[in-house]
């Protein structure tokens, strides 16, 4: 009966959560635009209208789900138990839809604004790291009624992560300006950023980056202020400095001929 519940529950939320996050695919690369381009209004009005038309569908779901949660597990089971625990089920758990938008909308943010590792982080908190231990534990004092609060539980939790991550991103926005060159002695570009000809067995025909020729030990600096945030060695990158400008803005130095910083 629970695992038939549960099922029913996951398909029914896809029909809410696949048109939040078809909306969300959408913002993603205008915020992205609008980011790069220093529209900070344009980016708080897009980011207010996408996350009114997500509200209003978590909304619309909730609604139907503490209303008619009956004639909902009518359409998976005709069992008078199955439709009464399911109902009860669906009651409990829609009582975290509408405080989900916030992780669905701030995980879209980071990831258009570059902080894709915070946005998997909010995914992970969402449907792995808190409702697993959260459905554990409520199950052991709560019984059944305990695994289905753990979905508004973990949706609570992971909306005051998301909503810390936002801010964090907000108050700290890149405010370097123009990037510097970064090799000094020589302008000389090898290879350009985007689609090129491998220039060596196994390398990729999409640069993601640009290649500067340049004396071994020629001087490298950062293109602009920020804090370093790895300089390792990578197979891939030789040695390599890694720079976070703020805001979401990295820079990456790679196949530098030795490290001088840490």
């Amino acid at each position: 009966t629970y695992v038939l519940i549960l099922g029913a529950y996951y398909n029914l939320q896809a029909l809410l959560y696949l048109p939040a996050n078809g909306i969300v695919q959408g913002m993603r690369p205008i915020l992205s635009f609008n980011y790069g381009a220093g529209e900070k209004k344009r980016m708080k009005q897009i980011l207010s209208v996408c996350t009114g038309l997500i509200f209003g569908i978590l909304t619309v779901g909730t609604a139907l789900f503490l209303l008619l949660p009956e004639p909902i597990m009518d359409m998976f089971s005709k069992d008078s138990v199955t439709i009464r625990e399911g109902a009860a089920a669906l009651r409990i758990i829609s009582l975290g839809f509408v405080v989900s938008g916030i992780s669905v909308v701030t995980s879209g943010a980071l990831e258009a604004l570059g902080e894709g590792i915070s946005s998997f982080i909010i995914s992970l908190l969402r449907y792995l790291v808190l409702i697993v231990p959260v459905a554990f534990i409520g199950s052991r004092m709560f019984g059944i009624t305990g695994v289905w609060g753990a979905f508004p539980v973990a949706e609570v939790l992971t909306a005051a992560k998301a909503a810390a991550e936002g801010k964090e991103v907000a108050d700290n926005p890149y405010t370097g300006g123009a990037f510097t060159w970064p090799c000094p002695s020589s302008t000389r570009v090898t290879s350009d950023y985007g689609t090129r000809v491998s220039p060596t067995s196994g390398a990729s025909s999409n640069h993601k980056g640009i290649d500067i020729g340049a004396s071994a030990g020629a001087a490298i600096v950062a293109a602009a202020n920020g804090t370093v945030k790895a300089a390792n060695y990578s197979s891939a990158a030789g040695n390599y400095v890694m720079i976070d400008h703020g805001g979401g803005l990295y820079t990456v130095y790679m196949h530098c001929s030795s490290l001088a910083v840490s």
